[in-house]
């Protein structure tokens, strides 16, 4: 995801740099994707209500920037994508399944905090299996 670092107060925090994103979901030269699949995600007990207002914000500006790049999305749950590859919560975990489904990925999961990037690839993994089926019955 494009970002910029934006200081607020004393601190440094990433923000979604939504002028960049269309160019990340299309990029000049490449074909545009068939699908995007995005994770459908729920506010959780205990988050802060800034942190669920700007995931909500971003979650937003992602499937509008996919519908105006008239790009369709297939949307699955936390649930859903890890039942369908058998892989628990943990990050850990995930980063040890995408590595071993993807090895020449392996050197982009190999710190804790990789778990999204991992988590991108299985929900990606998942999908493609589910669609797959669907077609194929």
């Amino acid at each position: 995801m494009p970002t910029d670092l934006v200081t607020k107060g004393k601190t440094k925090k990433r923000q979604l740099d939504y002028m960049r994103l269309p160019l990340v979901l299309t990029p000049p030269g490449f074909e545009t994707p068939t699908t995007a699949v995005v994770e459908l995600v729920n506010a959780m007990p205990g988050q802060g209500v800034t942190s669920m207002f700007n995931f909500g914000q971003v979650t937003g500006a992602v499937l509008g920037a996919l519908g105006q790049a008239q790009i369709p999305t297939e949307r699955i749950t936390p649930r859903q994508w890890q039942a369908e590859l058998k892989v628990s919560k943990d990050g850990a975990a995930a980063r040890h399944m995408a590595s071993s489904l993807y090895p020449n990925f392996a050197n982009m999961l190999i710190r804790k905090k990789d778990d999204g990037r991992a988590d991108a690839i299985l929900i990606a993994t998942a999908q493609a299996r589910i669609i797959n089926r669907r077609t194929n019955s």
